[in-house]
């Protein structure tokens, strides 16, 4: 019969984790860098959670504390290495097995399948010869397997999330070091997920459909991952791969930054003066996500990015962010709340409210499609129309707000580098309470010039106009850093920490209701109103002349004329 596989550290998902001393004796705990050491000490409350952090107590229980040492003992072949490995392995088995103790975080999907591979990781390297666990430790080790594979091999655990990749990849190990009986139900369940997991994590195209940008980088890491240990090609991993890795290009800031959308860390701009892509006034439209970019000649002062959040591809990751959009010209001008942290709270929810990005807001509280996680409230894609036009683009999106029956469309008419026209219509079956809110990149100061004009100055020195119109009455409110009566004005540019930005609200009520925002860079005193037959129209004026602009509004799109057109901007 033949032997077992050996397995490699580079067949697992290890972390070189630079912020643990490399110990054989000790391990001061420190996952994220924005946590202070938690020396792990014999024997260990599987349930304590010091920092009252879901993700801290996630790792905890993925043994992502010996992560150093598999290592080096990879690295070496020194077994002292394991030595306190195979003690916690000892602790955590006693705590939950042999005193049946329970912890939140033992058995759910992800801790398990890393847990998984590092058990296997363990047999292979017995059955090689390279270190001796002994036959107490063996049947512990067997007993440990079976309770793992109870879990993975049961299908109603199966999320087809990103975390299906890990306990896959535990999955697969575990058949990779088993023999006989337990090898056929491994390899048949593995047929039976994969291609499903695939489908369900990345469209044809290589997008994540996690609606978060920075998924799209987590999901090519599992790929990556998978395809490094040799398991899973008949599925079709590498070119997936390959795929994926051309799709993450599109995420990326002109500074090379990810975007950051939905559950995506934010962050200040990097100071990075070379574009991170090539690309010349390019639109792409994908999975919900549409993108308008300029390299600006390969200089970050001159590159442009527009992105609209038009995604609700599943449960998992959504913000209440429909149809919100960013915007980058030279520098952040519109910003995304971010992630925040995982966990729980009134910050949290904060930054997963509607009023929390650029789009509009019902009621004063979020309108609960997303965040209910109802599957059957994802709609894919809103994308109606997305047109890349000589000077700029034109999109259009629509969402139907099914829990209190308001269809929002949004319309952005783009001029490359130089202004965004914003317009929004709601109707509804009944009145509504209505902002549309515009949250600006904490380095701007934002000053009322009129009940709706605003103004601010970039760091390049160019003036940000910001013009609000309405067929009704409008009200402008604008604030920073608010904390009461509700929190308004943060926005996240690091894990678990919320910066002051101003944040620009335009208030209506109504049961039908449109707004109009140009927000124009080097303005000279362009109007904008509503015409007599629902257009919008607006006179652009700057330094090079005026453009006359009309927007004809139909039902999920809308026809621009603007005469002259804009000439080609400078970068451009």
């Amino acid at each position: 019969m033949a032997r077992p596989e050996r397995i490699g550290a580079a067949q697992l998902y290890l972390i070189n984790n630079r912020r643990q001393a490399k110990d054989k004796q000790a391990i001061d705990f420190i996952p994220r860098e924005d946590l202070r050491a938690f020396p792990i000490r014999l024997p260990l409350d599987w349930n304590t959670d010091p920092f009252t952090d879901r993700n801290w107590c996630a790792q905890l229980h993925m043994w992502r504390m010996m992560d150093n040492h598999f290592l080096e003992f990879d690295r070496t072949a020194d077994a002292e290495w394991l030595t306190l490995p195979l003690a916690i392995i000892d602790d955590w088995y006693d705590y939950h097995v042999t005193r049946r103790r329970t912890s939140r975080f033992a058995w759910m999907d992800m801790m398990v399948g890393m847990r998984a591979m590092k058990l296997a990781y363990l047999l292979s390297a017995h059955a090689a010869g390279a270190i001796q666990l002994g036959r107490e430790r063996l049947a512990t080790y067997d007993e440990m397997v079976e309770l793992h594979l109870k879990f993975l091999l049961d299908i109603a655990n199966v999320a087809y999330s990103n975390h299906t990749f890990i306990d896959m990849h535990g999955l697969a190990a575990l058949g990779a070091v088993s023999r006989g009986s337990r090898r056929t139900p491994i390899r048949e369940f593995l047929q039976q997920v994969m291609p499903k997991l695939l489908s369900s994590q990345f469209d044809p195209s290589g997008v994540h459909l996690e609606n978060s940008t920075g998924y799209q980088a987590f999901g090519i890491g599992c790929l990556k991952r998978l395809a490094a240990t040799g398991w899973f090609e008949a599925y079709g991993v590498s070119e997936l791969l390959r795929r994926a890795r051309q799709v993450d290009e599109w995420f990326r800031l002109p500074d090379g930054r990810c975007v950051p959308i939905g559950d995506t860390d934010g962050a200040a701009m990097s100071g990075e003066p070379v574009t991170a892509f090539s690309a010349r006034r390019e639109l792409i439209n994908a999975c919900g996500y549409v993108i308008y970019r300029d390299d600006g000649g390969g200089r970050v002062e001159q590159a442009s990015y527009l992105f609209l959040m038009a995604a609700f591809n599943s449960r998992f990751h959504k913000q209440n962010d429909d149809l919100s959009f960013t915007w980058f010209e030279g520098e952040d001008i519109l910003c995304d709340a971010g992630k925040f942290a995982y966990k729980s709270g009134e910050m949290q929810q904060y930054v997963q409210s509607a009023r929390a990005h650029n789009s509009l807001e019902f009621d004063g509280c979020n309108v609960a499609d997303n965040l209910s996680r109802r599957p059957d409230l994802a709609y894919g894609s809103a994308v109606r129309q997305a047109e890349g036009i000589a000077w700029g683009c034109v999109i259009t999106g629509q969402v139907h707000h099914r829990t209190i029956d308001v269809v929002h469309t949004r319309h952005l008419v783009h001029a490359d580098k130089r202004w965004v026209l914003v317009i929004d219509r709601v109707s509804g079956q009944k009145a509504h309470d209505c902002v549309q809110w515009f949250h600006f990149s904490p380095h701007l100061e934002l000053t009322a010039r009129a009940p709706l004009h605003h103004s601010t100055v970039l760091r390049s020195g160019r003036t940000l106009d910001v013009l609000a119109a309405a067929p009704g009455p409008l009200e402008a409110t604008c604030v920073k850093g608010q904390l009461e009566p509700q929190r308004q004005g943060w926005i996240s540019q690091a894990y678990g920490q919320l910066t002051p930005c101003h944040a620009l609200g335009l208030s209506q009520r109504g049961q039908h209701l449109a707004f109009a925002t140009l927000l124009s860079l080097d303005d000279a005193g362009s109007t904008l109103h509503w015409g007599t037959d629902g257009s919008v129209e607006a006179v652009i004026r700057s330094a090079s002349g005026d453009q006359r602009l009309r927007v004809e509004l139909h039902g999920q799109s809308c026809q621009v004329s603007c005469q002259p057109e804009p000439a080609a901007a400078v970068g451009g």
